[in-house]
């Protein structure tokens, strides 16, 4: 037996809840770097922590290899009773509150991005990360550190907007260009294609205000005077009703709506050589990329951004 102190039942205090912790992560990974990449602290606090721990229950739990370390005839015992102990402890805080020890990932995504693509997608995320629990907040605009709530590194954002807040790194995911959309009956009987100045003479929605379509037809070469007067929405999605019911052309990404394209129920009636081209990108905490459960997060929404354009 390797013991390494005389101490007895009688001046023996148990080990606190933190340290045999410690002890399970480092076990599991056989290696304090590994523990420490986990636990999210320097590899020192991991072996302070388990000379600690070795000094107070009076044998040694780890020796060390080529490979990093491994774990003596003791802490193999222990380890194995301790991960068998946290395992009992997670599964009766479990049945007491399911949502304890879930990690959470406070999103702040744009609503048409958040109803048209993650949300359909966020089936396979739960099956994939079953602990995570991803808590959705819906805005247009970019957050900052004075409209976060809780810790910055459980952050992340999907957003259009270009301006990246310090403390972000920023990277796209996907494009979806904006262009005309409309319920086919608004189209002039027998014809299926229509040019730009067509739109000129036909009912317009326009989202929050009207710069959206002045740069449409700014880029289609006609002159800000030259755009329709029309309501405007806050909605994106209303924006869409009102397209499907007939009561409007809208402005929208067509790679967004290609089930309703594909169904007949929007058509395209000047097609999509003129498109507002908007950038997608997804934003997270810049010194650490977040916490293990953001990080997984970004690995997933990047897999999923790379099937946006298929």
């Amino acid at each position: 037996m390797m013991k390494i102190n005389n101490k007895t039942s009688e001046n023996l205090e148990l080990p606190s809840l933190k340290s045999l912790r410690y002890f399970e992560v480092a076990a599991r990974h056989r290696s304090f770097t590994g523990a420490a990449d986990e636990l999210r602290v320097g590899q020192s606090a991991v072996s302070h922590r388990i000379k600690a721990l070795e000094e107070q229950i009076g044998y040694k739990l780890f020796t060390r290899s080529k490979r990093g370390v491994e774990l003596t005839d003791q802490g193999e015992f222990y380890f194995n009773e301790i991960s068998r102990a946290f395992e009992r402890i997670t599964a009766a805080t479990k049945q007491l509150n399911p949502s304890v020890g879930s990690s959470v990932v406070n999103l702040t995504v744009t609503p048409l991005i958040s109803s048209r693509w993650l949300i359909p997608r966020m089936q396979n995320f739960s099956a994939n990360h079953p602990n995570v629990h991803l808590n959705l907040n819906h805005s247009e605009e970019l957050i900052t550190s004075k409209t976060i709530k809780g810790l910055l590194e459980d952050q992340a954002v999907i957003s259009y907007r270009r301006r990246v807040p310090a403390q972000w790194r920023q990277e796209l995911l996907f494009s979806a260009g904006m262009a005309p959309l409309c319920n086919p009956s608004l189209l002039p009987q027998g014809r299926t294609e229509l040019d730009p100045s067509d739109l000129l003479s036909m009912p317009l929605m326009h989202e929050k205000d009207r710069r959206w379509w002045t740069e449409w037809f700014r880029m289609a070469g006609f002159t800000s005077g030259n755009v329709p007067v029309g309501p405007t929405v806050d909605a994106p999605m209303s924006l869409i009703e009102s397209a499907l019911n007939g009561q409007a052309v809208v402005l929208s990404p067509p790679i967004l709506f290609r089930d309703y394209i594909e169904a007949g129920l929007l058509v395209l009636p000047v097609g999509t050589q003129i498109q507002i081209p908007i950038d997608y990108y997804l934003l997270t905490p810049e010194k650490s990329g977040g916490s293990s459960s953001v990080r997984k997060f970004a690995k997933w929404v990047r897999e999923q951004a790379r099937t946006a354009a298929g």
